[in-house]
């Protein structure tokens, strides 16, 4: 397994990267597109089995100010981006599990601060807005469906890794 874990890994990082990124393709003639949406940044889950110059591009990308990172936390598309949309779904809002794989990635290869930021982040708009299943990137205001255990759960896992107690949380 630990061999398929490598060669997949291997095989991921020849086809989809570009000096220091990694490269969103069209399925089918493997086109490289202008992307700007946070699923590049996914596979920080790996850890530091990843090269330390695509980490570093993560890190550096995701902490910036205005592109993915908000006050409320990080969202599915930068800011930036032609096609952020506050309530565009996986195109700008913030949501539970990909915030969770960004704080578990981050926490893997030692960003615990800048994971705990997020964390803090989060779980002050969730705090304030309830569970709900996602969540406007820019005014924190909750999006969509109420009530999402998905959301519930990362709120407790997040608050529980990083708050003695979820009364410190400034809601």
């Amino acid at each position: 397994w630990e061999m398929r874990a490598k060669t997949t890994l291997t095989r991921m990082l020849d086809h989809f990267s570009q000096g220091n990124k990694l490269v969103a393709m069209l399925n089918g003639n493997h086109e490289i597109i202008n992307s700007k949406s946070l699923q590049q940044y996914l596979p920080i889950i790996l850890g530091k089995r990843l090269p330390k110059h695509f980490l570093q591009t993560f890190i550096n990308d995701l902490r910036e100010e205005n592109k993915f990172f908000t006050k409320f936390g990080i969202t599915t598309e930068s800011i930036d981006s032609k096609y952020y949309t506050p309530n565009g779904y996986w195109r700008g809002p913030i949501w539970a599990p990909s915030t969770m794989l960004i704080v578990d990635g981050l926490e893997e290869v030692g960003e615990t601060e800048f994971a705990k930021d997020i964390s803090y982040k989060f779980c002050n708009m969730v705090a304030k807005s309830n569970f709900s299943e996602n969540y406007n990137g820019l005014t924190g205001d909750e999006q969509c469906d109420t009530g999402f255990t998905m959301t519930a759960s990362v709120f407790l896992v997040l608050a529980h890794n990083y708050y003695e107690n979820i009364e410190n949380l400034t809601c």
